[in-house]
């Protein structure tokens, strides 16, 4: 989750811009192509944008073909003209040439070119980080409430582009109001705009048409949740001072109490980059507790609820979004339409523009299918991870209600001044699995090649190469 003006996360800001960076050394600006789904090695085309990857794998193997070869290449030719212009080669003379020519090998096949390729990524990668940095800046958001006192989210008629370039526009016509208390449920199929409108909110999403008004602090969750290596309770917190009885509140709502229990450490447990040790569910609820804890005005949860199962998605929106949010401005998207009866508003979407809206009474009308989205998305989305690898993830629906005497957190796994949680932080080892590669995968590696006689004859080309290699130190040594 991410929230606009917090105090006191200035270090989160830098770890998030570093983060950016990396990504930007690895990929473009530009919008990735679809990615085809069930391809094989032998199914990948060589298109104009791997060209140039495929030249430098070439380089590269030339490069590498360089190091065993040059050397001995560069001895014949040096002797052979040393013979022809007449000159008496001696065991001292060729035992030096050779120790010279070795010692170059390294530094002229191998170093130098490395230097060539890392300068010119290096090279690459700035211009990147020069474009990014140069991009328009978008309108920063003022969290500060009007003199009334009231938050709230206004779009009208509102169109934007992600693409300038691009003749569809992103969002197309979008009127909506919302005010504090009210719950708007965002629907639609893959690709409709849902995550493209709370970046609108968020002032990710500049208009091009129409105008956006937001009053208030904006709490957001995304749909791949963001956690920082550091302590779940730090991830929760987020610059935030810690207040015991609120902490608790948002643990229960956000369902962690369980899956905090079983840990050693409880809430001061490591989490690792990429949010390792926890699952996909665990980071999806952490992240929502962020957000609850930051106490916003405004709350943008973009699909919290399809990474956890049945009986958690409930418990998180009758507790968190229903009770804990009550008060706030939630704009929810969500594939789930069995809880469309309790938003207050409800949009469907469609290609960027509003298909239908209203309450749940008004919309079930002729030309109003809700059967139709859920289809949709299954057709169109992987199935729901898991929501925790321990055997309690197959808890049913009361357990994760009701339970009436769970053991304390926070009295006993860890003391109550949040300064004092780096005391029981240690990072754990490692795990690391043993063992040897299968046959099999080397023969399902080879077989993707998908041209046997190309896989032989390099197989022999290599054996030879040795082959050769040696034999010209044995020859050299008899000599």
């Amino acid at each position: 989750s991410c929230v606009g003006q917090t105090p006191g996360c200035a270090l989160c800001s830098v770890s998030m811009l570093w983060g950016w960076f990396l990504l930007i050394r690895v990929h473009p600006l530009e919008r990735p192509p679809p990615t085809p789904q069930g391809f094989g090695i032998h199914d990948l085309t060589v298109d104009a944008s791997l060209k140039p990857i495929l030249r430098s794998s070439y380089l590269r193997g030339l490069n590498l073909a360089s190091f065993f070869a040059l050397s001995k290449i560069m001895v014949f030719v040096t002797f052979i003209t040393s013979e022809v212009l007449g000159n008496v080669i001696t065991a001292s003379q060729v035992f030096v040439v050779v120790t010279l020519f070795e010692a170059l090998r390294l530094t002229g096949t191998l170093h130098f070119p490395m230097a060539v390729e890392k300068v010119s990524e290096a090279v690459v990668s700035i211009q990147r980080v020069k474009n990014f940095l140069l991009l328009e800046e978008t309108s920063q958001h003022n969290p500060q409430l009007p003199s009334d006192g009231e938050a709230i989210v206004r779009m009208h008629d509102f169109t934007a582009f992600w693409d300038k370039a691009s003749e569809t526009p992103t969002l197309q016509g979008l009127s909506f109001t919302i005010r504090p208390g009210e719950l708007l449920a965002v629907v639609g199929p893959v690709g409709a705009g849902k995550s493209s409108l709370l970046s609108a909110v968020l002032g990710e999403l500049p208009p091009s048409q129409g105008q956006v008004t937001v009053r208030g602090r904006i709490a957001y969750v995304p749909q791949q949740p963001w956690l920082f290596p550091g302590t779940v309770r730090s991830n929760i917190l987020f610059g935030k001072k810690y207040e015991k009885d609120r902490y608790e509140k948002v643990l229960k709502a956000c369902a962690l109490e369980e899956d905090l229990q079983p840990l050693e450490d409880g809430d001061l447990t490591v989490v690792r980059d990429r949010g390792t040790p926890l699952s996909a569910g665990q980071k999806a609820r952490i992240s929502l507790a962020r957000a609850v804890y930051q106490d916003a005005d405004i709350y943008l949860l973009d699909d919290p609820l399809s990474a956890v199962d049945a009986g958690v998605s409930k418990h998180l929106f009758e507790q968190c979004i229903r009770q804990a949010l009550h008060e706030k401005i939630t704009i929810l998207v969500t594939h789930q339409l069995q809880y469309l009866k309790d938003a207050s508003q409800i949009l469907i979407l469609k290609d960027g523009k509003i298909m239908k809206k209203g309450t749940f009474a008004e919309l079930p009308k002729p030309g109003v299918d809700f059967e139709d989205i859920p289809l949709k998305e299954k057709e169109a989305e992987p199935p729901p991870v898991p929501d925790s690898p321990t055997p309690r993830s197959q808890a049913s629906e009361s357990s994760v209600e009701s339970q009436e005497n769970p053991r304390p957190l926070l009295e006993d796994a860890a003391p109550q001044d949040q300064d004092a949680e780096n005391i029981r932080v240690t990072l754990s080892l490692e795990s690391r699995s043993e063992g040897k590669v299968g046959f099999k995968t080397y023969k399902n590696y080879f077989i993707s090649g998908d041209n046997w006689f190309i896989i032989i004859f390099l197989i022999l080309v290599n054996i030879a190469a040795q082959v050769s290699y040696v034999l010209q130190d044995w020859w050299l040594s008899s000599w």
